[in-house]
C-alpha cells in the first residue's frame, strides 16, 4: 500500500486538511511550530482506525492510495452528536487521538477502485457492487464490514500495516502481550506478517531465525560499535487473563565492551533504545508497511540520524515513510524534493512541494527553508493571496 494523497476535517475540532500529498518513499513534512504537521500524521492514524472499524465523531476523510497496480479512492463522513462526560472520558481510552464516539454514524461513504464506483452509501443504505447489501452496522465502515469481500480485505489488510511509530513502544508496559510460539508460522514472512508487539516479533525472530535476528544486531552494532551482544527476554507475568492464555512481558538487554554484566532496557538512553526499536521494525515488517513517526529526531544523536536516515533513504525498502522533523540536521540530510512544507491559514491545514519555492539545490536547505515567509509566518500564511 501507498498512500497518495488525503484531505480530512473535524467538525468538533474546526481543523481542516486538504490535499496533502505524498511521495511513494519518504515524505519530510516541515514547517514552523503549530502548523498541523502531527495534526496531519493524527489524520492517517484516525483513516486506520475507521478502516478497521472504529467511529469519530465528526470525521470527514478522502485519502488516494494504491495497492500493487490497483488505484482506490475511499471518502465518507461521520455525524457530530454531543458528546457527555462519559462519552469523553472512555474517549481518552480510544486509539484515536480524536476520541471515538461509538453512538457517530456514518452519513456517506464512497469507494473507487480505478476509477469504477465499488460502494456507495446513504446512511444505513449500502450499495455495494450495484447491489444493495443487507442492514450493516451504521456506525462502522464498509472496509470493516465487507472485509472478507475478495475486492475489500487487500483494503483492510493494508490499513493494518499502518504504523505509528511512538515513544510508548519503549516502556515496559507496551510491550506484553499474549506469547506466541514457533508453530504460530512456519516463515520468516509470515513472522513479519504478525501483527504482534515488535519486541515480541524479535524475540521470536531471535529464537527461529538466527540470521535475521543477527542482520538487526549487526546494524545496530554499526551505529554503536561498543556493544558486544544483544539479547530479547521473554518474562511470564503473573496476571489473570481473562481468556486464561498467560501473560508475557518483551524487553531486551545489551552487552558492551569492557562491561562484564548486562545493561537493561530500562537503563539504556532514550535513543539507543529508539534506534534498536526502528531498525526491528525496519526488519520485521510486512513489505507495504506505512511508518509514521512524529518528530523523527526526538532522542537521536548525529550518528543515529546518519544511520537511521540512510535506512530510510535505501531505494530497496519496500516501505513508505513519513516522518516529521524541526532539526536542521535531518532537514539538510535528506532532498527537499522529498519534502512537503506544512502551513496552517486559520483552521485550514495545507502542504506544498518544496520546488514552489526552493532551487534545485539542497546546499544549506534548512536556513532557505527557515528564511521563506510560508515558514516564518506559519500558522499565520495564506499563499494563495
Amino acid at each position: 500500500m501507498k498512500i497518495k494523497s488525503i484531505n480530512a476535517s473535524y467538525s468538533s475540532r474546526k481543523v481542516n486538511i486538504q490535499d496533502v500529498e505524498f511521495n511513494k518513499g519518504l515524505t519530510l513534512l516541515v514547517g514552523a511550530s503549530g502548523v498541523g504537521k502531527t495534526q496531519i500524521l493524527d489524520a492517517i492514524c484516525d483513516i486506520k482506525t475507521v478502516a478497521l472499524g472504529e467511529s469519530i465523531n465528526g470525521f470527514s476523510w478522502q485519502i488516494e492510495f494504491s495497492i500493487d497496480e490497483h488505484d482506490y479512492l475511499w471518502s465518507g463522513e461521520f455525524n457530530g452528536v454531543e458528546e457527555d462526560a462519559l462519552a469523553r472520558v472512555q474517549g481518552l481510552f480510544s486509539k484515536s487521538k480524536s476520541r471515538s464516539n461509538s453512538n457517530a454514524r456514518i452519513k456517506t461513504e464512497q469507494l473507487y477502485i480505478d476509477s469504477d464506483l465499488i460502494i456507495h452509501r446513504e446512511e444505513e443504505q449500502i450499495i455495494f457492487k450495484g447491489s444493495p447489501t443487507l442492514k450493516l452496522a451504521p456506525n462502522e465502515s464498509c472496509i470493516k464490514l465487507l472485509q472478507q469481500e475478495n475486492l475489500i480485505t487487500p483494503i483492510f489488510e493494508s490499513f493494518k500495516k499502518v504504523k505509528l511509530i511512538a515513544s510508548q513502544d519503549e516502556t515496559p508496559f507496551a510491550n506484553i502481550a499474549v506469547g506466541l510460539n514457533n508453530q504460530d508460522f512456519n516463515s520468516f514472512n509470515e513472522l513479519r506478517a504478525l501483527t504482534s508487539h515488535i519486541l515480541e516479533k524479535a524475540y521470536l525472530c531471535q529464537n527461529k531465525f538466527e540470521d535475521k535476528f543477527e542482520d538487526i544486531c549487526e546494524a545496530y552494532k554499526e551505529i554503536f560499535p561498543f556493544i558486544k551482544n544483544i539479547e530479547i527476554m521473554q518474562t511470564e507475568l503473573n496476571i489473570p487473563n481473562s481468556d486464561g492464555k498467560k501473560l508475557y512481558q518483551y524487553m531486551y538487554r545489551i552487552l558492551e565492551d569492557g562491561v562484564e554484566d548486562w545493561i537493561y532496557q530500562e537503563q539504556i538512553s532514550s535513543g539507543m533504545k529508539k534506534v534498536f526499536l526502528q531498525l526491528c521494525y525496519l526488519l520485521l515488517s510486512p513489505p507495504q508497511s506505512i511508518f509514521l513517526i512524529d518528530e523523527f529526531e526526538n532522542g537521536f544523536g548525529v550518528n543515529c540520524i546518519d544511520a537511521i536516515s540512510e535506512w530510510l533513504l535505501k531505494p530497496n525498502m519496500k516501505y513508505q515513510f513519513i516522518i516529521t522533523s524541526h532539526h536542521p540536521y535531518i532537514i539538510n540530510h535528506i532532498p527537499s524534493k522529498r519534502w512537503k512544507i506544512v502551513s496552517r491559514n486559520k483552521n485550514i491545514i495545507q502542504a506544498y512541494e518544496a520546488d514552489r519555492f526552493l532551487d534545485e539545490s539542497n546546499h544549506e536547505s534548512f536556513i532557505k527553508l527557515i528564511n521563506l515567509p510560508i515558514y516564518k509566518l506559519g500558522a499565520s500564511t495564506n499563499i494563495d493571496n
